[in-house]
């Protein structure tokens, strides 16, 4: 199987790559956590592991990920099918629900979690508990998405209980 980000990295060096000031392809919103429960109602029905993005404000390194690995595995589609993505700003005192469905703020979510550092990325199951190796941080863009496509399969496998090339 063709790892999906070798071919957005590959589709990104194209010359018909849209212009960062094209809105209709560079303005691509990556969606809140704000109610862990029903996206954990979402991986159980479809069996699409939850990719669960902590972030901070100031955070430099949370602006590179979500730039230039979680917007472009939006835009470009390849993952709609296999991942439900969110982002919860660890430094955001708002309100979100977490599993069990009660009323909690970002930073007792990122306790809850054992998250210390900025950016970590989970995959969560069904039951709310990590199916793959979380990622720490971002060190190496070059390789992040081979890692990260690599947790994503993994997740998938754990959830389906079986490796996906499996089951085609």
């Amino acid at each position: 199987m063709r790892s999906p980000w070798l071919m957005l990295t590959l589709s990104m060096l194209s010359p018909t790559w849209a212009d960062a000031d094209d809105m209709t392809v560079a303005d691509v919103a990556i969606v809140p956590l704000t109610d862990l429960s029903a996206d954990l109602a979402q991986v159980a029905a479809n069996g699409k592991p939850l990719m669960l993005v902590f972030s901070a404000e100031h955070c430099f390194f949370c602006e590179r990920l979500k730039e230039n690995i979680v917007k472009p595995m939006l835009r470009s589609g390849d993952y709609d099918d296999r991942v439900i993505i969110r982002v919860t700003e660890i430094d955001d005192y708002g309100s979100i629900r977490n599993a069990k469905g009660e009323q909690i703020e970002p930073p007792d979510l990122a306790r809850a979690y054992g998250v210390r550092v900025t950016p970590t990325v989970l995959l969560l199951g069904p039951d709310g508990n990590e199916v793959a190796p979380r990622q720490l941080g971002i060190n190496n863009e070059d390789y992040y998405g081979v890692y990260l496509d690599e947790a994503i399969e993994q997740a998938r496998e754990k959830i389906h209980g079986k490796p996906e090339s499996a089951s085609r």
